[in-house]
């Protein structure tokens, strides 16, 4: 294990491994939620912050606004 004395080299991963500094206003495909993989419709990434508001809710954390 790597020790940084400045956070700011420490990069935010979510569990999927995506950086989620930078991937705000990137297209994106959304998926079904069965499992089989369907695409059924395409957006942009609007936020990944979890005090984002969606329908007067916090996302919250691992969550996207879309």
């Amino acid at each position: 294990m790597q020790d940084f004395e400045d956070n700011s080299q420490i990069q935010s991963t979510n569990r999927h491994g995506f950086n989620e500094s930078n991937v705000e206003n990137t297209q994106c495909k959304l998926l079904d939620w069965k499992g089989i993989r369907k695409v059924f419709g395409e957006g942009t990434v609007a936020s990944t912050n979890p005090l984002s508001k969606a329908h007067h809710m916090d996302l919250g954390p691992n969550y996207w606004k879309v």
